[in-house]
């Protein structure tokens, strides 16, 4: 190489050092001027998302109690009430449940229950045998399997890996003590 090329590339090579370095301070004062900017926008997301977490995980009410200074509402007194008197509300009536369905407990049977009833897999009772559902019925009732059925026991999944309401989860049960010759009040 000749003295001139030596020349132009150390020429070269400083240019472009000083631009890249140039460069380097203009990102750095860029990045001083929105970082706190950026800062700012950041410190009131995990403020806006504390607030949504503790709005999420508050109670959903609150009881104030007429005359007591730590209630938390504001409790308006009618003149006619006698303060230390509650309301109490009657309880509604109990609601009729819907006749029983043989049909659909027996669709549903043939979808959900049978993969595992119709042989007895995982020591489920059997359909259809008396001395396998008789035991079983006189300890827990009608109540009691419904409720076994509903939150899943052993190998049985909850619902029993049906998706059904728990009224048709009932029939399906009543239909079972049924097949196996029992007789079921419900």
């Amino acid at each position: 190489m000749s003295k001139t090329q030596d020349q132009t590339f150390v020429n070269t090579f400083i240019g472009i050092i000083i631009l890249l370095a140039l460069i380097a301070l203009a990102l750095a004062g860029l990045s001083q001027y929105t970082g706190g900017t950026l800062g700012h926008v950041a410190e009131q997301r995990a403020e806006h998302e504390r607030e949504r977490v503790l709005q999420a995980i508050a109670p959903v009410g609150q009881v104030a109690i007429a005359g007591r200074d730590e209630a938390p509402g504001v409790v308006e007194e009618d003149d006619d009430v006698d303060p230390e008197v509650a309301e109490v509300e009657e309880p509604a009536e109990p609601e009729e449940r819907p006749a029983f369905d043989a049909e659909v407990a027996q669709q549903i049977n043939q979808a959900a229950c049978m993969a595992c009833h119709a042989t007895g897999v995982a020591g489920s009772p059997v359909t259809g045998e008396e001395g396998e559902w008789a035991p079983r019925f006189e300890e827990r009732g009608l109540d009691g399997l419904v409720n076994n059925v509903i939150s899943g026991m052993g190998a049985m999944p909850p619902r029993g890996g049906a998706d059904a309401d728990d009224t048709e989860l009932r029939w399906v049960v009543i239909w079972m003590l049924e097949e196996a010759g029992l007789e079921v009040d419900y």
